[in-house]
């Protein structure tokens, strides 16, 4: 129960995310990435939840399962928003695929989670920051 409810805060923080800058798809995808570390900020209790449930997602069908759900739900997310990133910036040639680029972005996110999440004394928006900075680079804006 505890998991779902961790679950749910996060897709609800990241979709509002998603939702607070619709005509811009830059500072939506920001907003995006940003989502979960203000979980963590408003609720440090989920950060050990969120371990837990990678955790299970390495161990139990169950909870696999559910995790690439989830995995594949953010990266159509984050997808749709290069994808609009990409037309703005008049489709200019990158060396990733627009596919290679979600993946990277979710992957770079994770990564960061997995860091606030296990670090004892979180500076979440110092963290934050840095993930958005990681990914604006590798989208080269």
């Amino acid at each position: 129960e505890l998991i779902n409810q961790a679950l749910e805060l996060r897709n609800v923080h990241s979709v509002a995310a998603l939702e607070k800058h619709p005509s811009d798809p830059v500072k939506a995808l920001r907003g995006y990435i940003r989502a979960p570390f203000e979980v963590a900020a408003k609720e440090p209790v989920f950060r050990s939840v969120w371990m837990y449930f990678y955790h299970l997602a390495a161990s139990n069908k169950k909870f696999e399962e559910a995790n690439q759900m989830i995995r594949v739900l953010g990266r159509e997310r984050i997808l749709g928003l290069v994808s609009l990133i990409h037309e703005k910036n008049g489709n200019k040639k990158h060396e990733m695929s627009l596919t290679e680029l979600a993946y990277s972005i979710q992957g770079i996110m994770t990564g960061f989670v997995i860091m606030v999440a296990t670090d004892p004394n979180p500076n979440y928006d110092l963290i934050a920051d840095r993930a958005v900075k990681a990914c604006m680079l590798l989208l080269e804006i």
